[in-house]
């Protein structure tokens, strides 16, 4: 690992690691729920993050177990084995803001690719630039509004593109319960 003066990793790594964080699925599903729990998707939207974001998410491994197995060891009284209290909106509301931390380490590219929106037509000078440099209190108003454009377009394509996805998924599984109920047997005479 490269490290700076300060023996503190570079910016392109705390990149790098900031894009796992985003590209993991099991960890964006954590982050889903919280994020559907403070949106207007209503109960059916919130059942669906739930169902298909959420509970998928526990057993997915990658960042979302990393960060699951972290928040129950460090909940421990003591270091007491087994003696934590873990709250589940914790949890969630913990994964969608690392999410959010982590798209303001990443470069402008990145976020525009992860929105699928065409680089070139955001101005020349913020392509190459980390996020984090367009939202800082002393960025040039134009780079300010540049990047809060970009994180909040980011936000909004995450919740929509995750809430589609758990909404088609509560979709397609009604067949097969509705099967169950009609044909609790299986199909057997």
């Amino acid at each position: 690992m490269t490290k700076d003066k300060d023996n503190k990793p570079s910016r392109e790594e705390i990149r790098e690691y900031a894009l796992k964080f985003l590209n993991d699925k099991g960890f964006n599903k954590l982050a889903l729920a919280y994020a559907a729990s403070q949106e207007a998707y209503g109960k059916a939207g919130m059942q669906a993050a739930h169902d298909f974001g959420y509970i998928p998410a526990m057993s997915e491994g990658g960042k979302a177990g990393d960060m699951i197995r972290q928040a129950l060891l460090e909940s421990r009284d003591d270091g007491e084995l087994y003696s934590g209290n873990v709250s589940e909106k914790g949890l969630i509301k913990t994964a969608y803001n690392t999410l959010l931390n982590s798209a303001t380490q990443v470069k402008v590219s990145d976020i525009a690719e992860k929105i699928r929106y065409d680089l070139e037509k955001i101005p020349e000078a913020y392509r190459g630039l980390y996020m984090e440099d367009l939202l800082k209190k002393d960025a040039a108003e134009e780079a300010k509004k540049v990047g809060q454009a970009l994180m909040g377009a980011y936000q909004q394509v995450f919740v929509d593109n995750g809430m589609a996805d758990a909404l088609n998924a509560r979709a397609k599984s009604i067949p097969g319960n509705l099967e169950k109920i009609l044909n609790p047997e299986g199909g057997k005479d």
